[in-house]
C-alpha cells in the first residue's frame, strides 16, 4: 500500500493519504479532506521527488490529481525511511510562503 504526503497552500502540516491509483502523470488518493477541484497541491509519494499537482476531480471519498511533471514510478513505489522529514514549503509552496514573511 502506498501513501502520499500532500501539502496545501495555507493548510499548515502536510496530510497523509492512501494512494488508490498511480501513474507517471497522476494519482487517485483517498480521503481528500477539503480539497476542491482546481486546487494546486504539492505531493510526495514514496522516494519520488515531490511534484506540484492539480486536483482534477473529487468523487466521494477520493480525489484525482494530475501532476505538472511526470514522476519516477520506481522511486514512488519505494517506502520512505522512518526518519523522513517532510519538505514542507518545497517547490512552489516555498515561494508562496516567502511572500507572507
Amino acid at each position: 500500500m502506498l501513501s502520499a504526503q500532500l501539502c496545501r497552500e495555507g493548510a499548515g502540516a502536510p496530510t497523509i493519504h492512501r494512494v488508490v491509483n498511480l501513474s507517471q502523470t497522476g494519482a487517485c488518493i483517498a480521503r481528500p479532506r477539503d480539497l476542491r477541484s482546481g486546487d494546486r497541491v504539492e505531493i510526495a509519494i514514496g522516494q519520488a521527488e515531490p511534484v506540484v499537482a492539480q486536483v482534477v476531480r473529487i468523487d466521494g471519498d477520493q480525489a484525482g490529481l494530475r501532476f505538472e511533471q511526470p514522476i519516477d514510478l520506481d522511486a514512488a513505489r519505494q517506502r520512505r525511511s522512518s526518519d523522513f522529514v517532510p519538505r514542507i514549503g518545497a517547490g512552489w509552496l516555498a515561494e508562496r510562503q516567502r511572500v507572507f514573511r
